[in-house]
């Protein structure tokens, strides 16, 4: 009698396990393409362009595996490389204007220097790594 109980409830569990595996939906690089706007980094929100001059942007151009966006005070550039395991973000350069938010740009490209996954749901893409999330809108075109 113990057996077939043990039986019964190893069977429930095992399918109660297949169902959270099977509904976790995987990644797609082919999300990825368009563009970002920057809502928070670390759970801490950035103030919309009302705010400051610039949204910080991040577009992905899946073609070529490049991206590049507008950050507070520069433009940038750079690579990627994403699959439905992760994706890192290599040789990121920029223009080299001065202004009142330039030392939060810094930490938002070595940021992107350490992301290592990401999700997109809906229109909200999350790029994580080291303990960081950069939290991104899709930007819609007018």
């Amino acid at each position: 009698m113990k057996l077939i109980l043990l039986f019964i409830i190893v069977i429930v569990l095992n399918s109660c396990s297949e169902n959270k595996i099977s509904q976790v939906r995987q990644s797609n690089p082919e999300d990825l393409k368009g563009s970002w706007i920057l809502v928070s980094i670390d759970n801490d929100s950035v103030p919309p362009a009302e705010v400051y001059p610039n949204n910080v942007t991040l577009t992905f151009e899946a073609d070529k595996d490049k991206v590049h966006g507008q950050a507070w005070c520069n433009t940038y550039f750079g690579s990627y490389s994403a699959s439905t395991e992760g994706i890192i973000f290599s040789a990121i350069g920029s223009t080299r204007r001065s202004c009142e938010r330039l030392q939060e740009e810094h930490y938002y490209f070595q940021l992107l220097d350490k992301i290592e996954m990401y999700s997109v749901e809906e229109n909200k893409l999350t790029l994580t790594g080291n303990s960081h999330i950069l939290v991104f809108s899709r930007a819609f075109t007018k």
